[in-house]
C-alpha cells in the first residue's frame, strides 16, 4: 500500500516526508484528513482542529531516512516528556525542514494497542499538559 501511494503520487524520496495512517483501530479516525498534505504553509489551518493534535500525537508514521539522518533534538527534553516525544518530533520536523510534507494516506490503517503499564498510560496527564500548554501555532513558529 505505501509503495503504491509513493509511486502513484510521484513522491520525491529526497524530500522529508511523513506518511500517516488515516485510521488506527479501534478509535483514532483521521479519515476526514485523508488525502491532505500538510506543510509549513498550511499547518495553521489544521492546528485549530482538535482531532489534528491526536493525529500528531499518534505518530505511527512511515518516514524517509533523510529525516532520521538530519533531525537535531535535545535529548534532555525527551527525557522530560516521555510518551509525548512524538509531539516534540513533529515540532522539530516542522521547524527544521522547510519542505516537510505530512501526508494522511487514504485507506492506510493499523490496529493501535495500548497495553497496561505502557509509558503512554503512565504519562497521559503530563502529555495532555504538554500538548495544551505548548503545542500552538505560535509554538511551532509558523
Amino acid at each position: 500500500m505505501i509503495k503504491n501511494y509513493i509511486d502513484d503520487n510521484k513522491i520525491n524520496p529526497s524530500l522529508p516526508i511523513l506518511l500517516c495512517p488515516s485510521f488506527a483501530k479501534p478509535n483514532f479516525d483521521y479519515r476526514h484528513f485523508e488525502g491532505k498534505i500538510i506543510n509549513k504553509t498550511n499547518i495553521k489551518e489544521f492546528l485549530v482542529k482538535f482531532l489534528f493534535f491526536y493525529l500528531l500525537n499518534t505518530g505511527n508514521y512511515v518516514l524517509n531516512k533523510k529525516i532520521i539522518d538530519n533531525l537535531k533534538y535535545d535529548a534532555s527534553i525527551l527525557e522530560m516528556i516521555s510518551a509525548c516525544d512524538v509531539l516534540y518530533f513533529n515540532l522539530q520536523c516542522f521547524q527544521q525542514f522547510d519542505s516537510l510534507q505530512l501526508h494522511i494516506v487514504p485507506n492506510l490503517e493499523y490496529t493501535h494497542i495500548v497495553h497496561a503499564g505502557s509509558i503512554y498510560l503512565e504519562t497521559e496527564k503530563k502529555c495532555a499538559y504538554f500538548r495544551d500548554a505548548y503545542v500552538t501555532p505560535e509554538y511551532y513558529k509558523l
